[in-house]
């Protein structure tokens, strides 16, 4: 048997102009036929013996998966995540899009284009990069809001198991419950340096301890049916006859269960009532049909009901787009989460007398121990408490 054979037949191929050819079958890489492709390559090798080894290698690497990982971009490898959750049908895609987007501009800045590319050191980097502030962003990260950028980084390695080999990960960051609230005094406060609607959006999340997202998909129930409200993206319905009710359905509520709020309270029913009358009147001064002549969402931007589409997505307000940081600024509350008033809603409600079976109820709490850590205890809780016991002992 000829030497040029010989290579031929192990799957390696000496070049006329020197160089060594390797080539086999691969496992994952498929041509535009559909079958599996046939990989050529050029080896670095000094011998026939070194090229052959070096293609045993390729073949290896080939089986896990590793060289059809080298064809996965950044962007395909971080997109595996949010069409993992589109498949399970998780609530939060709305979060994970906007996480995938820090990771994408972080890694991207440190050069990384190919998933295969991410490194243990990268990872760290980006790891203190969010918590210093030293980002695209310029912003710095809480510990809670790193360890979930990690996590679902983490989670783009799993779904990609067998394609990118999976560097070591740095160990999550201290934590602890956030006990943000506010008093009655506080609020009324923050209300009054609100614009409309958000100081409606406020009173709601402050009252019920209804969701921000929850709260900015409420249609009003004289729309349609509630597969029609559903149908158009709308998380819930608000039915203003008396005493009036709102409703969250379990198609977008976080616990999968739908919640109905049988009673509003005066002030909630109020400012709801005179909200309705006014989108009412727009739509009646400039004669708008693309709605049937009725108001769709309760929450809207000033714009609304002008050169506004039939779908009605674009006038729906959103809260990222409004005054909030600065209200709090003004307020004396800076550095307060929307998500606090949510907080707010359960230490009313244990401290207006309200039972812990009801009040979790309310505030849709599926499980006890996510209640017990909304419900938190301030020093002037612990003072009225001890109070209250040397008033009883009478010593």
């Amino acid at each position: 048997m000829s030497e040029k054979k010989r290579k031929r037949n192990t799957g390696v191929i000496l070049r006329p102009g020197g160089g060594y050819q390797v080539e086999f079958q691969s496992c994952y890489l498929f041509g535009p036929s559909g079958r599996k492709k046939r990989v050529r390559k050029m080896v670095k090798a000094d011998s026939f013996a070194e090229a052959c080894a070096e293609r045993a290698r390729l073949i290896k690497d080939d089986k896990t998966g590793y060289l059809a990982s080298k064809d996965l971009t950044l962007a395909e490898f971080l997109k595996r995540v949010e069409d993992d959750y589109i498949a399970k049908g998780n609530k939060s895609l709305d979060k994970i899009v906007i996480i995938n987007r820090i990771l994408f501009e972080s890694l991207s800045q440190m050069g990384i284009k190919k998933a295969e590319d991410i490194r243990a050191n990268h990872i760290l980097a980006l790891q203190h990069s969010m918590v210093s502030g030293k980002n695209p962003n310029g912003r710095k990260y809480a510990n809670a809001t790193t360890n979930l950028v990690l996590k679902l980084l983490r989670r783009a390695f799993s779904l990609a198991e067998g394609e990118v080999r999976k560097p070591r990960f740095p160990s999550r960051l201290p934590t602890k419950p956030r006990t943000g609230f506010l008093e009655d005094e506080q609020f009324a406060k923050l209300q009054a340096e609100l614009e409309s609607p958000l100081d409606i959006i406020a009173l709601c999340a402050y009252t019920y301890g209804i969701r921000k997202t929850n709260l900015t998909y409420l249609a009003w129930a004289s729309a349609g049916t509630d597969a029609q409200l559903l149908e158009r993206g709308a998380h819930g319905k608000v039915d203003l006859s008396f005493p009036g009710s709102i409703t969250l359905f379990r198609e977008h509520t976080k616990n999968g269960e739908p919640l109905v709020l049988p009673h509003l309270t005066k002030p909630c029913r109020e400012a709801l009532e005179s909200l309705f009358r006014k989108a009412q009147d727009k739509i009646a001064s400039q004669k708008v049909v693309n709605f049937r002549d009725k108001p769709f969402w309760c929450f809207t931007r000033k714009y609304a009901y002008k050169n506004c589409e039939a779908s009605g997505r674009n006038y729906r307000f959103d809260v990222r787009h409004c005054n909030w940081r600065e209200a709090c600024k003004r307020a004396g509350l800076e550095g307060l989460l929307f998500h606090d008033l949510r907080r707010s809603a359960v230490r009313n409600l244990i401290r207006a007398g309200v039972s812990e079976g009801v009040a979790q109820k309310i505030t849709h709490h599926l499980t006890r121990t996510v209640f017990d850590t909304y419900n938190i205890v301030s020093d002037r809780d612990q003072i009225d408490g001890l109070q209250k016991l040397e008033e009883a002992q009478n010593l």
